[in-house]
C-alpha cells in the first residue's frame, strides 16, 4: 500500500512541477522580451515570484488530481495535456495583453467580446503566430516529456487512487494559498517578494485569471479620516462660471482617438526621435489649447470611456463596466447635461455591444448609441473592428448635422488599434512602412476629414470640440516603456477661450469631467476627483494604477503604493524619466491618500459617499 501510494505521490508531483517550471520559464522569456519596462529588474526578481507559481501549479494540480482518480489513463492523458494547452495558452495570451493594458488578464476579458470577436482572434493568431508557435512547441515537449517518464501509463487502483487524493489534498490547498498565513496570497502581496517596481512581472496570467473571479473590488486599503481627507482634498466640483456663461450651452464634441499616445505627436516626437505622425492634430495643438503633461486614467478603451464620461479612474483590476460596482446612481456627463436641455449621443463605428461600451451608454443616460450596423454602407468594414474612420468620421459630421442642439456627443474611433488597419487606398498616400506609425497618420487623416466637414456642414464654428485619447498606446519606443510614459496621451480643446500649449501643469482624463461641465455652463455641485481645466487654484496630480501599484504623479514626484506601504521617487515630467527614490512627502501622501478613500466609499455607496461629503467637506 505505502509503495503504491509513493508511486502516485510521484505522478502528481511530476505533474505539479511541470507546471512550475512552465509558469518561471514563460516569466523569464518574458522578462527578455520586456526588457525595456523591467528594466530594474532581474533573475532575484524573477525568483522572487515563485510563491506565486506554486499556488498556480497547485491550482492547476486540482483537477489534475480529480481526473486522476475518476478516469481511465488514455482518456486522464488526452484530459491533462488539454489542461496543458490551456495552461500555458492563458500564460503566453497574458503577456501579450500586458504591454496594452498594464496589466494581467482577468475574466472581463471574455466579456469584452461581441460580434466580431471570430475576425479579430483571427487576425491575432495571424500577428501573433510566433508566440502560437512557441505554446504549441513548449504544450507538445510537456506532453512529451510526461509520457517519457511514464506519467500517464502506471496503473494503480480505484483505492490506491484515493488514498493518495487524501495525502495531498492538504499539500494542495497550503500550495493555491502560498503558505500557512491566516489569508491567502493576493495580487497585491507582489511587493512583499520583490520591489514595488518589478510586482507586475511576478505574476502570472493564470493566477491572475483565476483571482478575477473574486470578483472586481475596489481593492486598495488606506488608514485615514473623513476629517483628515477633506482637510487634505475635497472631491466636489465647484462651479466656475459667469452670469453669462450659465446662459451659453454650446455643442459640445468629444473625439477619442483611439491610442493617441504622446510619443506620437508633436509633443512627444522629440523623445521618440522621429517626426510626428499627426501633423494636423499637431496643427491644431498649437492654435488652439493643447497639455504637454496629460496623463490618462486607463490603460483600456472602456475604462477610458468612463474616466472621460464618468469621471471616475480605472483602479480596478478588472473594468469598472463589468464590475460589482457598476451603477445609475454614479453620476455621469449625460445625466446631468439632459437637465440643461442637452441632447446626447455615443459613436462608435464597431459592432453594437463591442466592449461593453454599448451597455454603460444605456446606464448613464445616453440618448442614442450609434454603432457600426447604423452606418448606411457595410462595404466599408475593414473586415476586423468595424468601419474605416476617415469614412466613419465624415458620417458622424453629417448626422450630428441632424440632430437637436446643443448637443454632447462622444466619438471613438478604431484604426490605431490592433491589426492597424487602413483602407489600400491609402497606404501609398501616407507613406509609412512601419504599420503602427502609419495607422496614426491615418488617424490624423482621419480627423482631417472629420473637420472638413464639420466645417462645410457650419457645426465647427458652434461647437467646442475635445480631442484625446481612450488610453495610450503600447510603446513603440523604449523611453515611453516605463510606469509613467505609458500614461503620456494627448489632450487639445478647439473653440474655447483657452490658448496655446500648457506645459506646466498636469493636466489628467478624469478633468474632463468637470471641464465639459463648466464648458456647458452648469451649476450643479457634484462628486469629481478630477479637477476642472479652468480651475488655476487648486494643486493638480495624476492618478493611475499599474497593476498592482496605485500611482500618484505629481510635479516632480511619483508616489507609489502597493497596499502596504508607498514608495517615493523624482520624476523628470519633460523627458518621462523615473529617478532616485526619496523620502515621502505627508502632503502629497494624504492627498493621495484622501483620493483613494473617497472614491472607494463613493464606488461603494454613491449616494451616502455624497451625502457626506456634502456634510463634512464643504
Amino acid at each position: 500500500m505505502l509503495r503504491k501510494a509513493l508511486i502516485g505521490i510521484r505522478i502528481l508531483f511530476a505533474f505539479w512541477l511541470t507546471a512550475l517550471v512552465i509558469s518561471l520559464f514563460i516569466r523569464g522569456i518574458f522578462l527578455f522580451v520586456y526588457s525595456a519596462e523591467f528594466r530594474d529588474c532581474g533573475i532575484n526578481d524573477l525568483l522572487g515570484g515563485i510563491i506565486f507559481d506554486v499556488s498556480t501549479a497547485s491550482m492547476f494540480l486540482v483537477p489534475v488530481t480529480i481526473l486522476w482518480v475518476l478516469l481511465w489513463r488514455n482518456i486522464f492523458k488526452r484530459a491533462v495535456c488539454f489542461l496543458l494547452f490551456i495552461y500555458i495558452t492563458t500564460m503566453i495570451a497574458d503577456w501579450l495583453y500586458f504591454p496594452f493594458q498594464q496589466r494581467h488578464l482577468g475574466y472581463e476579458v471574455i466579456l469584452m467580446q461581441a460580434e466580431g470577436f471570430e475576425l479579430q482572434l483571427i487576425d491575432y493568431i495571424k500577428t501573433y503566430w510566433h508566440w502560437l508557435f512557441f505554446g504549441l512547441s513548449l504544450w507538445v515537449g510537456s506532453c512529451w516529456t510526461l509520457s517519457k517518464l511514464k506519467m500517464f501509463t502506471t496503473n494503480l487502483g480505484l483505492i490506491h487512487r484515493l488514498v493518495v487524493m487524501i495525502v495531498v489534498t492538504p499539500l494542495i490547498i497550503i500550495g493555491i494559498r502560498g503558505g500557512l498565513q491566516l489569508k491567502p496570497i493576493h495580487i497585491t502581496d507582489a511587493g512583499e517578494f520583490v520591489k514595488p517596481t518589478c510586482a507586475p512581472l511576478v505574476i502570472n496570467g493564470v493566477f491572475s485569471f483565476v483571482k478575477s473571479f473574486e470578483g472586481t473590488p475596489a481593492e486598495w486599503n488606506v488608514d485615514i479620516t473623513d476629517s483628515l481627507a477633506c482637510h487634505c482634498f475635497k472631491p466636489l466640483r465647484t462651479p466656475l462660471l459667469t452670469d453669462s456663461q450659465r446662459t451659453n450651452h454650446p455643442n459640445i464634441i468629444v473625439l477619442v482617438i483611439e491610442g493617441y499616445s504622446r510619443e506620437f505627436s508633436i509633443m512627444g516626437s522629440h523623445l521618440a526621435n522621429r517626426p510626428s505622425m499627426t501633423p494636423f492634430l499637431d496643427s491644431l495643438a498649437l492654435h488652439n489649447a493643447s497639455f504637454l503633461n496629460y496623463f490618462a486614467n486607463a490603460r483600456r478603451t472602456m475604462d477610458g470611456v468612463v474616466a472621460i464620461v464618468s469621471g471616475m479612474p480605472a483602479l480596478m483590476r478588472g473594468t469598472y463596466i463589468y464590475s460589482n460596482y457598476v451603477s445609475p446612481y454614479h453620476i455621469a456627463l449625460p445625466q446631468i447635461l439632459e437637465k440643461y436641455g442637452y441632447k446626447t449621443y455615443f459613436f462608435l463605428g464597431s459592432f453594437l455591444g463591442t466592449m461593453g461600451i454599448y451597455q454603460y451608454s444605456t446606464l448613464v443616460g445616453f440618448d442614442r448609441y450609434y454603432s457600426m450596423e447604423d452606418y448606411p454602407d457595410q462595404s466599408h468594414f475593414d473586415g476586423v473592428w468595424g468601419i474605416y474612420d476617415h469614412l466613419y468620421l465624415k458620417w458622424v459630421a453629417q448626422v450630428l448635422d441632424t440632430l437637436p442642439k446643443p448637443f454632447f456627443t462622444t466619438i471613438l474611433t478604431l484604426s490605431s488599434h490592433p491589426p492597424y488597419k487602413i483602407p489600400d487606398s491609402l497606404v501609398g498616400k501616407l507613406n509609412e512602412p512601419d504599420e503602427i506609425l502609419r495607422s496614426f497618420k491615418y488617424a490624423d487623416y482621419s480627423v482631417k476629414q472629420f473637420f472638413k466637414e464639420l466645417e462645410t456642414l457650419g457645426l465647427l464654428d458652434n461647437s467646442i470640440i475635445i480631442i484625446t485619447c481612450d488610453h495610450p498606446a503600447p510603446p513603440h519606443n523604449q523611453k515611453f516603456a516605463n510606469r509613467l510614459g505609458v500614461f503620456a496621451g494627448n489632450l487639445i480643446l478647439v473653440n474655447t477661450y483657452l490658448k496655446g500649449v500648457d506645459s506646466t501643469r498636469i493636466i489628467q482624463q478624469i478633468d474632463l469631467f468637470p471641464t465639459v461641465l463648466d464648458l456647458a455652463g452648469v451649476p450643479d455641485t457634484v462628486f469629481s476627483i478630477g479637477i476642472s481645466l479652468f480651475d488655476t487654484a487648486r494643486s493638480r496630480f495624476a492618478i493611475t494604477y499599474y497593476e498592482p501599484l496605485w500611482q500618484w504623479i505629481a510635479d516632480s514626484i511619483l508616489i507609489s503604493y502597493d497596499n502596504k506601504k508607498f514608495m517615493c521617487n523624482k520624476i523628470s515630467l519633460e523627458t518621462l524619466t523615473i529617478g532616485e527614490e526619496i523620502p515621502c512627502p505627508e502632503q502629497e501622501i494624504c492627498q493621495f491618500k484622501a483620493t483613494l478613500h473617497f472614491l472607494k466609499n463613493y464606488l461603494e455607496n454613491p449616494i451616502d459617499a455624497t451625502r457626506n461629503l456634502e456634510s463634512t467637506c464643504r
